[in-house]
């Protein structure tokens, strides 16, 4: 797997998830880096006055989202 791939898909906030008895049953993950930066640039990009007034389809809202959470998590890793 590249490295292109791998971005962001470590979990933002890992723990651990353990049964009844105490004993640990697996990993949970949660929501990805990658997941967790885009609802943050999403709701940047929502709360803009001046961007609400655009007719923007949720499809692209989406794409550019996730297109500054990447370039967000690149620099995180350079």
């Amino acid at each position: 797997m590249n490295k292109e791939k791998k971005l962001g898909q470590e979990p933002a906030y890992p723990n651990k998830r353990y049964d009844i008895n105490g004993a640990m049953d697996r990993q949970y993950k949660g929501m990805s880096k990658r997941f967790y930066a885009a609802c943050a640039a999403m709701q940047g990009i929502l709360s803009n006055p001046a961007f609400s007034n655009m007719k923007s389809k949720p499809s692209d809202i989406s794409k550019m989202s996730l297109g500054m959470a990447d370039e967000l998590l690149r620099q995180e890793n350079e």
